[in-house]
């Protein structure tokens, strides 16, 4: 295809966008406009732009309309004086990016990009000189053979390459930057005019392009937009964790070009609508996430990897790089993560450190129990990110220091808590509170598991002052067996049935610490009839001194909100 002039192309691309999008606001920030083409000196040139407009058409043949006038061209070109901004969808041109490399038969490139918000969400390169194979890292000493590449990107899915005849794309990858480039650089530069360098680097031809302008000098959007995705449009990750005694305990991801809408189980069909995540992570505080635009961070929580993914995986695999993919597991995006290196690789700490405390930072545990003729005779909870010191009553304002729990508990022989490190176990009892206004309480994080208005009005008939502890899994009830709530209480929506799993380690461990566990009615609990437990309501957990008032209070509130339905 021939090129006339750069204010040829952007007619030209112009027009293809608008025939591609006939019911979108159309919006296009470009280089070019006809101020030159409609004065007297401009009609011969304007003349020639648009017989090369038109054949350009004509051979292509994908859209049947008339010739288009001069007028026609004039106003195709004027299209592109959109000043852009911070809100809406604006498309970015650089009809020829490189005019000096295009008119000498250098590398130059047609660069078109697309902004959504001022973040630019999608990315082409096309450029016709630069060779199909790497290159050198001499001044350009390349094989002529074959030339011309098309450059594609989209927020998610990667960044693509495919010949300008028609081949199928491939992936690409740049190079990692930080850690392969070591900045004594021995090789000589690669001179390459035009974005057609962002494409090169997209590819890993480089791992460094440099630019700094003379004093004065202001870049333009069109200049950079479609090679910056192109380059950056894969998944990647500033990830910075901290290490105490070997073990990671505060990790921040921030994931700029990930979707805040969850990835899609095929490959990557996102809406690119928003993008810009923030992951943080501390030992026995959970998982957060925010938008890089500044929203306020919730809490994730992946999914249950062993009941949810049942290993006759059908979907195909959500291939995606860097540790974006921990940021995406721990919001619940998928179940499982593989990753198996060639042999000989040796994994970095830096790779996985981060992204490591954002999907387990949350309580979680490991929960064995044994039952002889239904009742639990023994118990032990793992809680690998439980720390030794007490849970506060506050939002688990925790040192982390140590952490790392175990409770064992035997009918009749108390319970005892050691270090995961191997420290000689210690007896354990619940707190000896006998005053509920004193008296913390624990609840599940998850509104799902429990309901937390329930929960607040039957603390309110306690005159309970304390705010509640949230704390996820099993190991609530190792931290209250060793005194560090009052009570707990777990008040599941209708029609849930709680497993006898989820809670037998627990019961003992608690029971043998001096607590009481029972349903809302001050039943015992029952683990005779199978995997689940017949309730009444919910379970509560308190010391013996408080359960005659909690088992009130639980009651009245019971009732109130029964009769507000």
């Amino acid at each position: 295809m021939w090129w006339p002039s750069s204010r040829g192309s952007q007619a030209l691309v112009s027009f293809v966008l608008e025939q591609e999008l006939p019911s979108e606001t159309f919006s296009l920030v470009a280089e070019e406009d006809s101020g030159d083409l409609r004065k007297e000196e401009g009609q011969e040139t304007l003349r020639r732009i648009t017989k090369l407009v038109n054949d350009t058409l004509a051979h292509d043949g994908t859209y049947n309309v008339s010739p288009l006038s001069e007028e026609d061209v004039l106003a195709a070109i004027d299209s592109g004086k959109s000043e852009g901004g911070p809100h809406g969808r604006h498309w970015v041109l650089d009809p020829i990016d490189g005019t000096k490399g295009f008119l000498r038969g250098d590398q130059y490139a047609i660069a078109l990009a697309l902004l959504d918000e001022g973040k630019v969400v999608l990315g082409v390169l096309a450029c016709p000189n630069l060779p199909l194979a790497p290159l050198g890292s001499q001044d350009i000493q390349i094989s002529c053979d074959k030339v011309g590449c098309l450059f594609s990107a989209k927020v998610g899915a990667g960044t693509y390459m495919a010949a300008l005849d028609g081949s199928l794309p491939v992936k690409q990858h740049a190079p990692d930057f930080m850690f392969e480039q070591k900045l004594g650089v021995k090789a000589p530069p690669v001179r390459i005019d035009s974005q057609a360098k962002y494409g090169a680097l997209s590819r890993g031809d480089g791992a460094i392009y440099l630019r700094f302008p003379h004093k004065g000098y202001r870049e333009k959007i069109w200049d950079h937009a479609a090679g910056y995705i192109v380059v950056a449009g894969d998944q990647y990750a500033i990830a910075l964790a901290l290490l105490d005694e070997g073990k990671v305990v505060l990790g921040v991801l921030a994931c700029p070009n990930l979707p805040l809408a969850p990835l899609g189980s095929q490959d990557i069909q996102i809406s690119c609508d928003k993008v810009g995540c923030l992951f943080s992570a501390k030992v026995g505080a959970g998982t957060y996430m925010a938008a890089l635009d500044g929203s306020l961070p919730v809490k994730q929580h992946a999914p249950d990897f062993m009941f949810e993914q049942k290993l006759g995986v059908k979907a195909p695999p959500v291939r995606i790089d860097s540790q974006a993919k921990y940021g995406a597991l721990s919001r619940g995006d998928g179940a499982i993560y593989l990753r198996f290196p060639h042999k000989g690789y040796r994994e970095k700490i830096w790779d996985h450190a981060a992204g490591y405390i954002v999907v387990a930072g949350d309580q979680y545990a490991i929960a064995l129990a044994l039952l002889d003729e239904g009742k639990v005779v023994l118990g032990v909870l793992a809680c690998p990110n439980l720390p030794l010191a007490p849970l506060g009553s506050q939002d688990i304002q925790i040192s982390c220091d140590k952490v790392g729990c175990l409770f064992s508990a035997k009918v009749g022989a108390g319970t005892y808590m050691a270090a995961l490190d191997g420290s000689l176990p210690v007896k354990v009892h619940v707190c000896s509170i006998g005053n509920s206004e004193e008296a913390s309480f624990f609840e599940s994080f998850e509104a799902a598991h429990s309901m937390h208005d329930l929960s607040s009005l039957i603390a309110k008939k306690l005159g309970v002052k304390a705010p509640p502890v949230r704390i996820d899994s099993q190991a609530k009830y190792g931290a209250l067996s060793r005194g560090d709530g009052a009570i707990y209480l777990r008040f599941p929506h209708k029609g849930y049935r709680e497993k006898i799993w989820d809670h037998a380690a627990g019961y003992i461990v608690v029971a043998e610490a001096g607590g009481v566990v029972t349903d809302a009615a001050g039943n015992q609990l029952d683990f005779s009839k199978g995997k689940y437990l017949d309730l009444d309501t919910g379970i509560i957990v308190t010391n013996q001194k408080l359960m005659p008032s909690l088992l009130k209070a639980v009651r009245e509130s019971l009732n109130e909100k029964a009769s507000s339905l």
